[in-house]
């Protein structure tokens, strides 16, 4: 027969091992995150006509998860006049 503090410390331990699995599904699946924080360093570029730049370390992602995937919307001329497209 097993003493009376071990079926007590057993029983809790089954009804928190079932807690834990049943609650399980209840939480959240991987998500992605993007920070408010999150931003350039620099946000005026001049680029030289001829030369490709590689700008390295130029976004400050803070929490948010990885990978971030960025595009170019809405070029402008440096008069503000939107660019055609190339």
């Amino acid at each position: 027969m097993i003493p009376r503090n071990k079926s007590i410390a057993l029983f809790f331990v089954a009804i928190g091992a079932l807690a834990i699995l049943g609650c399980k599904k209840l939480l959240p699946s991987d998500t992605d995150a993007f920070n408010k924080d999150a931003g350039f360093k620099q946000t005026v570029y001049k680029p030289i006509l001829g030369r490709t730049t590689l700008m390295g370390d130029n976004f400050n992602i803070e929490s948010s998860s990885l990978p971030l995937t960025f595009k170019i919307v809405a070029m402008r001329n440096s008069d503000g006049i939107t660019s055609p497209s190339c």
